[in-house]
């Protein structure tokens, strides 16, 4: 009886000790943006890290397959994020590529979520740095409402509204007229899930200056508008893309660096919370923009606290983070198994793995 006696206690003090944490943490169970912070389901903050990888309908690679890959990413490379992309039901037109192997979205975010990855959903619908026009849009937000009512219960499920939009200098307006319509899509659904917006400037928001010195704050629609889109919504990141924009070769490592760090912090300054969505080079470790550029991502990201994601976790353009001779069957995640650090990671593979098993 005894024994029974304290049995019973210590259930009602868990149970009262867990009403009280949640009491006093009513945000709780979701990612929310706290200053420049996002802050997970478990009250703490989560710097997003991994790949991108090809969602439903998606393009440039024909053959890739992201089933069965969970797996690897999160106990091998230990990734906590993936970047689906996708396209609508059509694909995206500016490609020639459809890829229709990876179109059971349920089955991908059960699959990811399961592992504790966050999935994080993004529309590649429109040419980068151009803007859909009003039938597209309506067909987007038609697509993000109901994709949003399917999710909203699924907090590891985040959504990328619009990939890589405009190319206007300055920034334009119709950065904020587009994202509100996709936000409102996504919130008159229900969803209070995170929400991802890229930067403008084919989503480096450089203004497509890809000299040495600093960046042009108008140039920057995240730093022009942020707060507008944003408004009173706590679950609203940014992001911005790193190519050779960031990678002028005039320039040296800690002057590319402190460009882009510059730019973080003008960023943060306003309150927003940023990550870096895409980043990687076809071209050798020296000395393309491109290369330059994601050499000092993983860096900045570093000395910064911002997430980086991979381009590509299934290249085949060059982007490839492990080396697969272009080889379209091939998944590219090799799994490595445990505990054993691969050896055909491509230069900037290697970046990531050491960014995510720092």
């Amino acid at each position: 009886m005894v024994k029974l006696l304290v049995l019973l206690t210590m259930v009602v003090s868990a149970i009262v000790s867990g009403v009280t944490w949640w009491r006093d943490h009513p945000e709780a169970g979701r990612f929310r943006v706290e200053g420049t912070q996002i802050i997970g389901p478990d009250d703490e903050p989560f710097v997003p890290a991994g790949v991108n990888m090809l969602g439903p309908d998606a393009f440039f690679n024909p053959s890739g397959r992201t089933a069965e890959q969970a797996e690897v990413l999160a106990e091998v490379w230990r990734a906590n994020t993936v970047r689906l992309n996708a396209c609508l039901p059509e694909g995206c037109p500016y490609t020639g590529v459809r890829n229709t192997l990876n179109g059971d979205l349920d089955a991908l975010v059960d699959e990811y979520t399961d592992r504790g990855l966050v999935v994080m959903i993004a529309l590649h619908q429109v040419e980068p740095g151009t803007w859909p026009d009003d039938a597209t849009l309506d067909r987007m937000a038609t697509w993000w409402h109901d994709v949003a009512r399917r999710y909203a219960d699924e907090p590891y499920v985040w959504f990328n509204l619009l990939n890589e939009p405009g190319s206007d200098e300055p920034a334009s307006r119709r950065w904020v007229d587009v994202h509100q319509r996709l936000l409102s899509a996504v919130r008159s659904a229900g969803a209070r899930n995170l929400v991802v917006v890229d930067g403008t400037s084919w989503g480096q928001e450089a203004g497509g200056d890809r000299g040495a010195d600093p960046t042009d704050p108008e140039d920057s629609a995240i730093i022009t508008f942020g707060t507008e889109l944003k408004g009173s919504d706590d679950a609203v990141a940014f992001s911005f893309h790193v190519y050779d924009q960031w990678g002028p070769p005039e320039t040296d490592d800690a002057g590319r660096d402190a460009r882009m760090t510059e730019y973080v912090q003008r960023v943060h300054d306003a309150g927003h919370a940023l990550l870096i969505g895409e980043t990687g080079s076809p071209e050798a470790e020296c000395c393309d923009p491109r290369s330059l550029a994601t050499a000092s991502a993983y860096r900045v990201a570093a000395s910064t606290g911002i997430g980086v994601l991979a381009w590509h976790g299934q290249g085949i353009d060059g982007y490839q983070l492990v080396d697969v001779d272009n080889d379209v069957s091939v998944p590219g995640m090799i799994d490595v198994g445990p505990d054993m650090v691969p050896t055909n990671l491509t230069w900037h593979g290697r970046l990531l793995w050491d960014f995510l098993h720092r």
